[in-house]
């Protein structure tokens, strides 16, 4: 998708996710009013994204649209830059997906960003009448669907997706709208990097895993006629802060216990998981985890020490290593694991202010360290 860097502050791009969970203390109605008051503070304390997420009949996140929620955001936000993370294309007609999207794109001037991703929630598929065993290729072709319908006057399919010869409108605003892809498994990878789709990225797996897909992706998307190093992939992580790693750990694992278990409730279990081969890298982590004998406080634990949780030193330091080993440098964090929406907004702060500065500052010095050498 041509060169999709929106790189600001001294090479690092910060974003943050909005995740709409809904635990028993908030209301659905706090829950969205926080998630407005969230991206005026993001955008006031200038950071770059913010990143939506898609989920249905479940608490674990109770936005079920995010295209209109990505609307309602950009009418709000004047350089905040949108996107989703992500889009469930199953869910949704590849020929909508595009019109909304340009449209968006339009009324955002250029500030959106699509992710797409395949689902893995079971009620999903079930209530929506989709096969989970089609996902990959209704991804797939709903992608080339998409921007088939950008580029060309009129379009016609015959597939997963069958419709007859359409004028499908309006077109972009911008010349090359970034989608990004959400991708774990191989074969997932190396789609996104044959259509030069950035890749976002969860930090649920130590950052040498992240590195690794890195490296399949870029070796794919060379191949492809695409500049790796002109691509802008992001990695989704946890942030807190506070007054040191074991305070602020303690802070947010209760609530990361409940969002845990939901997310448990709602996913498909290994026995779906071995019904479905398209699932296999789904399967295979959570088979790694029980050989290793890890039980949720331990995942939990383990999870948490990959993200930037504890002091703000803690924090930089964690950030850094996590641009150091994968090179990349557009980062978007959750802020609300405290499931406190005072302690959110205060994480912002704090991040913008004591955190994002010198990792930018560690960054710069790493790389003229390299030029230098």
């Amino acid at each position: 998708m041509g060169d999709s860097k929106i790189m600001t502050n001294n090479g690092m791009t910060w974003g943050i996710l909005l995740a709409t969970a809904r635990p028993a203390n908030l209301t659905e109605a706090e829950v969205f009013d926080h998630v407005l008051s969230y991206a005026l503070a993001a955008e006031r304390y200038e950071y770059d994204t913010a990143w939506l997420m898609e989920h249905h009949f479940t608490d674990y996140a109770i936005a079920p649209d995010t295209l209109t929620m990505a609307g309602f955001l950009l009418g709000a936000t004047s350089r905040l830059r949108i996107g989703t993370a992500v889009t469930v294309a199953p869910f949704i007609h590849p020929v909508r997906l595009a019109e909304s999207v340009a449209l968006l794109d339009h009324l955002g001037k250029g500030r959106f960003n699509l992710g797409l991703g395949r689902g893995i929630c079971k009620e999903d598929f079930s209530v929506f009448g989709v096969d989970p065993n089609d996902s990959h290729n209704l991804m797939y072709e709903a992608a080339d669907i998409m921007l088939r319908a950008w580029k060309e006057d009129s379009i016609k399919n015959e597939g997963l997706f069958s419709f007859p010869e359409t004028r499908v409108l309006p077109k972009p605003r911008s010349s090359e709208l970034t989608v990004y892809a959400a991708a774990e498994s191989a074969s997932s990878v190396e789609w996104a990097a044959n259509n030069g789709f950035p890749l976002l990225m969860q930090l649920i797996t130590d950052y040498q895993e992240l590195a690794a897909r890195l490296e399949l992706y870029n070796s794919c998307a060379e191949a492809a006629g695409y500049d790796p190093n002109s691509i802008d992939h992001t990695i989704v992580c946890l942030g807190h802060i506070s007054e040191s790693r074991e305070r602020a750990k303690a802070e947010i694992f209760g609530f990361l216990e409940w969002w845990n278990d939901e997310s448990s409730r709602i996913g498909f279990d290994d026995n779906d998981l071995k019904r479905l081969p398209g699932y296999r890298y789904h399967l295979n982590r959570i088979e790694q985890w029980v050989l290793e004998g890890k039980d949720t406080a331990s995942f939990i634990d383990e999870w948490l020490d990959l993200n930037p949780v504890g002091s703000p030193e803690d924090c930089i330091r964690q950030l850094n290593k996590i641009v150091t080993v994968t090179g990349v440098r557009h980062v978007a964090l959750g802020l609300e694991a405290a499931g406190n929406p005072n302690v959110t907004e205060r994480n912002i702060r704090r991040f913008a202010q004591e955190v994002f500065p010198n990792v930018r500052q560690l960054t710069e010095e790493r790389d003229g360290s390299e030029k230098t050498s």
